[in-house]
């Protein structure tokens, strides 16, 4: 990666004190293959990954990866969860599992949105719906499985 060059929709985060850059592209069929070949061939993971999308947030919290929403590439707007147990190595879709009698709706589909992670929750605000520039803020609670809605 050449120092200062523009790197358009480009993410970043940092996880096991290292930054990581991600690209704004995500295909975790050959993410698999790469990780499974550098932790040998004895290694595998397990679950199914997220569909191959752009425009995602990506975050980390205590060892996992998430990754949500962002552009299917054909055309849709995603607002799905899934994280990834580094450990482990083990794929979750939380999309489903997230509903729960204390949670809300999750956000709607959208790509181009903040997605953070703070003191164990992690944080999705704005981006772009399919009908127009978003401004809410939501939050997920990994240990509650559930979606909150915030004030922006």
């Amino acid at each position: 990666m050449q120092s200062g060059k523009l790197r358009p929709r480009h993410g970043a985060l940092q996880f096991l004190a290292q930054i990581v850059a991600w690209t704004y592209s995500l295909n975790l069929a050959d993410c698999a293959r790469k990780l499974t070949s550098w932790r040998g061939p004895n290694s595998f993971i397990l679950g199914v990954p997220p569909t191959p999308r752009d425009c995602h947030g990506l975050a980390t919290i205590l060892g996992n990866l998430y990754v949500f929403g962002g552009n299917s590439g054909t055309g849709g707007l995603l607002n799905d969860l899934h994280r990834f147990d580094t450990a482990r190595l083990v794929w979750t879709d939380l999309s489903n599992v997230a509903w729960n009698a204390v949670s809300a709706p999750p956000p709607i589909p959208r790509a181009c949105h903040g997605f953070a992670a703070d003191e164990g929750r992690l944080f999705v605000f704005g981006g772009a719906s399919a009908s127009g520039v978003l401004g809410d803020l939501h939050a997920f609670d990994p240990a509650a499985l559930a979606w909150t809605p915030l004030p922006p």
